[in-house]
């Protein structure tokens, strides 16, 4: 069984993409097909302090300026596609952006002839909030909020010191501003709506997904438990059963063995399901407390810092360890060498007479990858090492 293993991020920075692709086009568009036409026909309506050059370089060089700094708020857009906004106060360089916008607009409008006031030639004053709404994509709303009332009373004034303004003029004036700021907070106001839709739709997502995630893992580590319980328990039958019949002798030193390894591993599936900090080292203890109790000393150091372990794992690398303490004497000394990419279990003890080691235990690793397994004598003393690597 498998589960949506897509980010939860992705569905928002998708409706985040999205929003900013649309915002970009519909102010690009606007710049060019309704700014620069309008700047074209209304050519020989604009007025300048240099007579000598066309009238129409000074709303063009202003509608440069703006396209350049459409153009910059797009990159930044584009180059950070799945960003989200962050809603937080704009920096330095968007300020600096923002008031070049407003200077741009107050030219084309101190410059357009008081007949255009409200035609398509005077287009810097509406249009302002297009490329303001760009730049101040990442800035809570409240920041174009603010640019839009700073344009709308800086070109009141602008016009109203430049040409004669009846009160017909004056309510026009708040109208069409009016309109314009409407539309442009509108579309800013919906693609905001729709980010935080898809945010809390994005949450929701990924809180049933990791739901889901947690139910299979824990179905899994259920079904890897139950089987293993059925091995320890068949184990365990067939000791107790030969016991119980006669056909196994308790003082056979492969039957004290064989059932000092069964409890080992019992003690250590018990202590895989509590929750510690060191999870092989606290298996390992719980191994080392059934070969106490039976008089063995154990000995247990750790050397370093033990790195977060799978269970398949953990038991390849205490198996052997479990063999040697089954068949030891008087004592047992473990010693778990820590790296971040690699951990080794190390385990010497003296071997009680008439006990046979089975040097074979924990050499499959039980399905463990990365991990291999050792053993050597020294006249009665056996060293095993396990260990365990990423590489």
């Amino acid at each position: 069984m498998t589960t949506d293993a897509r980010p939860a991020a992705g569905y928002g920075h998708g409706y985040a993409r999205g929003t900013a692709l649309a915002a970009i086009i519909v102010a690009a568009v606007w710049h060019v097909l309704n700014n620069l036409s309008g700047t074209i026909v209304y050519r020989d309506e604009y007025r300048t302090p240099w007579p000598q050059l066309p009238h129409v370089l000074v709303p063009l060089a202003a509608w440069v300026v703006i396209a350049a700094l459409i153009g910059l708020a797009t990159a930044d857009l584009l180059r950070r596609p799945h960003d989200t906004p962050q809603l937080s106060a704009p920096a330095a360089p968007v300020l600096v952006g923002v008031a070049l916008l407003l200077a741009a607009t107050l030219v084309v409008s101190s410059s357009a002839c008081p007949k255009i006031t409200f035609l398509s030639g005077n287009w810097a004053w509406t249009a302002f909030g297009w490329p303001a709404m760009l730049l101040l994509w990442r800035s809570p709303i409240g920041w174009l909020l603010g640019a839009l009332g700073v344009n709308a009373v800086a070109v009141i004034v602008a016009i109203w010191l430049t040409r004669d303004v009846d009160r017909v003029d004056a309510a026009r004036l708040v109208i069409t501003l009016y309109g314009a700021t409407a539309i442009q907070m509108g579309l800013f106001a919906g693609c905001r709506f729709m980010q935080r839709v898809a945010a809390r739709a994005a949450a929701a997502r990924a809180a049933s997904a990791e739901l889901e995630t947690r139910k299979l893992v824990a179905e899994q580590i259920h079904e890897a438990r139950q089987e293993r319980y059925h091995e320890i328990g068949h184990s365990m039958g067939e000791i107790l059963g030969g016991l119980a019949d006669g056909s196994s002798d308790p003082g056979d030193s492969d039957v004290r063995r064989r059932s000092a390894v069964a409890a080992a591993r019992l003690r250590r599936l018990i202590a895989e399901r509590d929750d510690t900090d060191s999870p092989l080292l606290h298996e390992l203890r719980a191994c080392a407390d059934i070969a106490e109790r039976r008089g063995l000393v154990v000995g247990l150091e750790v050397v370093g810092r033990l790195p977060d372990l799978p269970v398949v794992v953990r038991r390849a690398l205490t198996e052997a360890p479990i063999h040697l303490m089954a068949v030891a004497a008087t004592d047992c000394r473990i010693t778990i060498i820590a790296m971040p990419d690699e951990v080794e279990v190390s385990a010497v003890a003296d071997i009680a007479v008439g006990m046979r080691i089975d040097e074979s235990a924990g050499t499959g690793s039980g399905g463990a990858t990365g991990v291999t397994v050792s053993w050597s004598r020294d006249e009665e003393a056996v060293w095993v090492r396990t260990t365990w690597c990423a590489r």
